[in-house]
């Protein structure tokens, strides 16, 4: 099923990757391949947006852990039982 997706997005994705690059080209001028430049930028922004989304949808952030009441409450710090030790 992989090899059938893979086939399908490259029929897809190569045509209009030429058909791109030569609208791009046909509207500039110079000799610079800005068609190439337009195509590459705006694949990989696609490209990291989706590996972005992916990335964080497989792995949510860890749930908040509930307080453990053995050692989060309120107690005398240190420094106050050695000001009322030694006050000066």
């Amino acid at each position: 099923m992989l090899i059938v997706g893979l086939a399908v997005a490259g029929a897809i994705g190569a045509p209009t990757r030429f058909l791109l690059d030569g609208y791009v080209q046909d509207k500039t001028s110079g000799e610079q391949p800005l068609g190439t430049l337009v195509i590459n930028v705006t694949g990989s922004l696609v490209l990291g947006f989706l590996t972005g989304l992916v990335l964080y949808t497989a792995f949510p952030p860890p749930p908040t852990p509930a307080p453990d009441t053995a050692t989060d409450t309120p107690s005398m710090s240190s420094d106050a039982l050695l000001d009322s030790v030694f006050p000066w």
